[in-house]
C-alpha cells in the first residue's frame, strides 16, 4: 500500500510556482507575460517603455498630456511624493491604469474611494469558479469571465460619485472604475489575478482584457508599464487544487 501511494504521489502533475509576481516576463500561472505580449499588440503605434523606478522620480521627467502609464501588482504602496506625482500626471491628462490587490489608502482616500477585502485563510481558503464582468451600459453582450481559484471578493464599498463611473464587477459589487481627474483619467481596478496568464489563457477570457483596456486611449502619446511596484509581494499559496496550469 505504501509502494503505491508512492508511486501515486511521483506521477502527479508538478504544479508552477504560484507566486504573484505580475511580473511581464513571468510565464508562470500569476506572471504578466500574456497581458504585456497582447498590450504591445492592442498599442501597436507605441513601443511600451519600461519604467524601473518609483514614480517619484518617474514623473518629473514626464511632460505628457495624452499617454497611458500601466501599474499590476500584488501591493501598490506610495510615498507622498509618489502620490503628487501620480496625481499631477493624471491631472495633465493623462491616464494610469492601476490594478492591485492592496492599494495605498492616500491615493484612495484622495480619489474618494474605499475597498472591502476578504480575509483568506492560507491553506484553507475556499477555492471556487468565480467570475468578472464588464458593465452592461457599456458592453450590451457583456458576459462573465470566470476561473477556478480564489475567489473575485474585492470590492468597492464607497466612491465619490460626481467624478466616478463604474466599469466593471464581481458578484459582491463594483471592482473597475474611472476616476476623472483634470484633464486625465485613474482607472483603478481591484483584481490583478483577472489580469494574469492563468485567467488570461481561460476560454475567452482574453476578451476581459481587450474590453478593459478598450476604455484607454487607442493611440496615447507614449504607453509606460511599471517594472517596479509589483516586487511588493505577498508569498502566494503554492497549490490549486485539481488544476493544472496551461504551458505554453
Amino acid at each position: 500500500m505504501i509502494v503505491a501511494l508512492c508511486g501515486a504521489c511521483r506521477s502527479r502533475v508538478k504544479l508552477p510556482p504560484l507566486a504573484e509576481t505580475f511580473a511581464k516576463n513571468d510565464k508562470n500561472p500569476f506572471g504578466s507575460f500574456v497581458l504585456h505580449n497582447q498590450l504591445e499588440q492592442m498599442y501597436y503605434h507605441n513601443s511600451i517603455r519600461n519604467v524601473k523606478d518609483k514614480f517619484e522620480a518617474t514623473w518629473q521627467n514626464i511632460s505628457d498630456t495624452s499617454s497611458v502609464y500601466i501599474g499590476i501588482s500584488k501591493n501598490l504602496f506610495l510615498s507622498k511624493a509618489d502620490l503628487t506625482g501620480m496625481l499631477a500626471f493624471v491631472y495633465n491628462g493623462n491616464s494610469l491604469f492601476i490594478s492591485s490587490d492592496n492599494i495605498d489608502q492616500r491615493l484612495l482616500d484622495t480619489l474618494g474611494c474605499k475597498v472591502s477585502k476578504p480575509f483568506y485563510g492560507g491553506f484553507l481558503a475556499e477555492m471556487k469558479y468565480t467570475s468578472v464582468k464588464l458593465a452592461t451600459r457599456f458592453f450590451n453582450d457583456s458576459s462573465s469571465f470566470q476561473y477556478f481559484y480564489l475567489p473575485f471578493y474585492n470590492h468597492f464599498i464607497q466612491l465619490d460619485t460626481p467624478r466616478s463611473r463604474v466599469l466593471g464587477t464581481n458578484k459582491t459589487g463594483a471592482n473597475f472604475l474611472v476616476v476623472f481627474h483634470g484633464k486625465g483619467r485613474f482607472f483603478i481596478h481591484l483584481e490583478p489575478r483577472a489580469l494574469s496568464n492563468y485567467f488570461l489563457l481561460q476560454k475567452n477570457n482574453y476578451n476581459y482584457l481587450k474590453q478593459v483596456f478598450s476604455f484607454t486611449p487607442a493611440i496615447p502619446e507614449h504607453v509606460y508599464w511599471d517594472d517596479y511596484y509589483h516586487k511588493e509581494t505577498i508569498p502566494a499559496l503554492n497549490w490549486v487544487t485539481g488544476q493544472a496550469f496551461l504551458s505554453y
